[in-house]
């Protein structure tokens, strides 16, 4: 556990002993078809592309004092680790928006509904983290899988930990948060990195690395996507897990020695089912090929008995001769081994 004070004011310091309250407990056994279609929920949420653009947003509940919301008894509870500071309570999902500040571009579905079986066995171990916004709804800044996973489990409610947390301060959170979850790839750690650098919320890469807690080379390698051509980083918005941090280096070499258009089209093989490393051997050699094209050698004429001439290509290792028209071509090659013998 980090000993460096966590971001943001908060309302209300916990002090329960070591078994504080963390999370929620439900029932053992819960029916899958109970279980919310994943398009359905995903629609919701606004995460379907194919979703229309008029469709309602997620209905929001009027607000109510914390103190009218259910809370479980002690006995449907679990316990885990420690407290952020700031108020607990549990809220209606409905008073939870989403976050705009979630690095996460893509939800895999059979993972969301493993966690959904887990937290429906096990109960909930950690709180989602929002902050109180103006309208009286919650800002989700910390936690949107599993607040996801509730809403595919029919659950009505969730266990928060509500914190009055600034822009800056909740925009470090979320990325905290979910870059100690190994399912997010580097491209979005990168993006959310980007995003801190960019509106001047960190002011270099050593105070990012120090805001996040992570080291320097980590912070390097997930910054180099954004080396890349716009064309590929649209794929990756699409497929953040297309390109792995062990080949984007050698991308962004090749692209920055001006073979841009190659980068696009080897990004575009492994999009479309090219292994990483065939794809970066093939742009290396394509690269070899272009900057030393072997132009095509023209014809010669020679000679032949002084009276026509041979027409002679070369093919790679091989001489081709093509005599005149009329002209025998056993008879030129007799011709040529009687040339060759009275020279040796």
């Amino acid at each position: 556990m980090r000993s460096s004070s966590p971001i943001g004011r908060p309302t209300m310091v916990a002090t329960e002993e070591k078994s504080s309250i963390q999370g929620v407990a439900v029932p053992k056994t819960m029916p899958e078809a109970n279980l919310r279609p994943m398009s359905e929920l995903l629609s919701t949420m606004g995460l379907n592309e194919e979703q229309a653009e008029g469709e309602k947003a997620l209905e929001r509940a009027p607000v109510s004092d914390s103190h009218h919301v259910h809370v479980p008894s002690f006995d449907d509870v679990k316990l885990s680790g420690e407290l952020y500071p700031g108020e607990y309570m549990y809220l209606p999902l409905t008073k939870i928006v989403r976050g705009k500040y979630q690095p996460r571009r893509v939800f895999d579905p059979e993972k969301l509904t493993a966690l959904a079986n887990t937290i429906a066995d096990q109960g909930l171990h950690t709180a989602i983290v929002v902050r109180p916004l103006a309208d009286g709804t919650f800002e989700l800044i910390a936690g949107e899988r599993r607040y996801l996973a509730h809403q595919l489990l029919r659950k009505t409610s969730i266990y928060v930990c509500v914190r009055n947390l600034d822009d800056a301060e909740a925009e470090v959170l979320a990325v905290t948060d979910n870059d100690a979850r190994e399912d997010l790839s580097d491209f979005e750690r990168g993006a959310s990195y980007k995003r801190l650098l960019d509106q001047g919320t960190v002011q270099n890469q050593a105070e990012l690395a120090r805001r996040v807690g992570k080291s320097m080379s980590t912070i390097s390698r997930c910054l180099a996507y954004f080396k890349l051509p716009a064309e590929v980083l649209t794929m990756l918005e699409a497929d953040p897990e297309l390109i792995g941090n062990r080949v984007v280096a050698e991308l962004v070499s090749l692209a920055d020695k001006g073979h841009a258009e190659t980068v696009i089209t080897a990004a575009d093989k492994i999009r479309c089912g090219t292994s990483q490393d065939s794809a970066i051997n093939w742009a290396k050699g394509e690269i070899r090929r272009l900057a030393s094209p072997q132009a095509p050698v023209p014809p010669r004429q020679i000679n032949y008995k002084e009276r026509s001439q041979l027409e002679v290509r070369f093919d790679g290792r091989k001489l081709i001769l093509t005599p005149p028209k009329g002209v025998d071509p056993a008879e030129v090659l007799a011709y040529l081994e009687e040339a060759l013998k009275a020279r040796g």
